[in-house]
């Protein structure tokens, strides 16, 4: 029986964006590798948390963390959920985003509800075509003012 009971969290970050961490919660256990503050454009990071070893059984791993980014005025999110108990539940991950416009592949899906540790892979896609950019002034068009 394996007793590693902590979480894996990979996040490919595809997006184009830089992704700022907002927040991370730690329910059960404690970070070996925190989330990152930022996650640049087109890298991919990995967090470890481990399970907490206090009680009779423990209590596994069990956190979150929101990262976010601002486009175009608007600020987006993506919040992520992970658990590895013990023994009283089951297995889990997620990924919450502010809308449904941020498409997120999550590797193994459905995630085994059993076994440790918990490995879960997010792949966040390109987000260019669905959130508003930043307006790009054609020099040709910008009117000239005109002397007499």
């Amino acid at each position: 029986m394996n007793s590693d009971y902590s979480c894996y969290v990979t996040i490919v970050n595809n997006t184009g964006q830089t992704l700022i961490l907002e927040s991370q919660n730690i329910i059960h256990g404690s970070y070996v590798t925190p989330p990152p503050k930022t996650i640049p454009a087109n890298v991919t990071i990995t967090f470890q948390l481990q399970g907490s070893n206090y009680g009779p059984v423990g209590y596994g791993g069990m956190g979150n963390c929101k990262y976010n980014f601002i486009a175009g005025g608007d600020k987006f999110w993506y919040q992520f959920a992970y658990s590895c108990p013990h023994l009283t539940n089951d297995n889990s991950a997620s990924v919450v985003v502010s809308t449904p416009k941020l498409p997120v592949v999550a590797i193994p899906d459905p995630i085994p509800t059993g076994g440790h540790p918990v490995r879960i892979q997010f792949t966040l896609a390109d987000v260019t075509q669905y959130v508003p950019q930043a307006q790009l002034v054609d020099e040709n068009e910008i009117t000239q003012p005109q002397y007499s």
